[in-house]
């Protein structure tokens, strides 16, 4: 996160020296301080500890599945519609989530005698 930061300052900077933060009330600050920590650092942080301790199928439908979720509390907010497009990509979501957990794993393939 550093890091990215530090390369998108140059295609910010202007934008951000002319921000008025007086102006800015410490209730906005509390809630970008949320969107940042919680919702981006908290969150990546939880994958990574996920992915280290849950089976990869887990995380794999949990990676799948998390656009479908975001879309639907879009649209339930009224924040975006819901259009064939969005009904194909998430009816391939749940056909890549079937294909992960319908696939056997390493140890099932050698008590087969297939690997």
């Amino acid at each position: 996160f550093i890091y990215a930061s530090i390369c998108f300052i140059p295609f910010s900077y202007h934008d951000i020296v002319s921000i008025d933060f007086a102006s800015i009330s410490p209730e906005m600050f509390i809630k970008i301080g949320y969107v940042i920590f919680g919702a981006t650092f908290l969150a990546y942080i939880f994958i990574m500890t996920g992915q280290r301790l849950l089976r990869p199928t887990i995380i794999s439908m949990y990676n799948y599945v998390q656009p479908i979720v975001a879309t639907l509390f879009a649209v339930a907010l009224g924040m975006d519609t819901f259009g064939w497009q969005k009904g194909l990509a998430v009816a391939l979501v749940f056909i890549g989530v079937y294909f992960v957990t319908m696939s056997k794993s390493k140890a099932e393939l050698e008590r087969e005698g297939k690997i």
